[in-house]
């Protein structure tokens, strides 16, 4: 969704030239998504089922994506009345 954000909003304001950055950000960050879980998973399995770790890998995650997310809706407050009123 954020990424149709940026595409509409690049194309209404005739920016078209940064589509390759964008592109090009969207394949590392799911690269370095992949690497990054590749990574977690075989930490996971060499400490082996440890219940308390999973409970801190789990609250590590929550917090990690509530950072995101929180930061998203920040960005939003900020910059959504200018995209409104560019029509995007």
């Amino acid at each position: 969704m954020i990424i149709v954000i940026i595409i509409r909003y690049l194309d209404k304001s005739n920016r078209n030239d940064l589509k390759k950055n964008l592109y090009i950000g969207v394949a590392v960050g799911i690269a370095i998504s992949f690497l990054v879980g590749g990574g977690l998973y075989l930490l996971s399995q060499a400490i082996g089922p440890i219940d308390h770790l999973e409970n801190i890998w789990a609250g590590g995650a929550s917090l990690v994506a509530l950072a995101l997310v929180t930061t998203f809706i920040i960005w939003m407050i900020k910059n959504g009345a200018n995209m409104a009123k560019q029509g995007i």
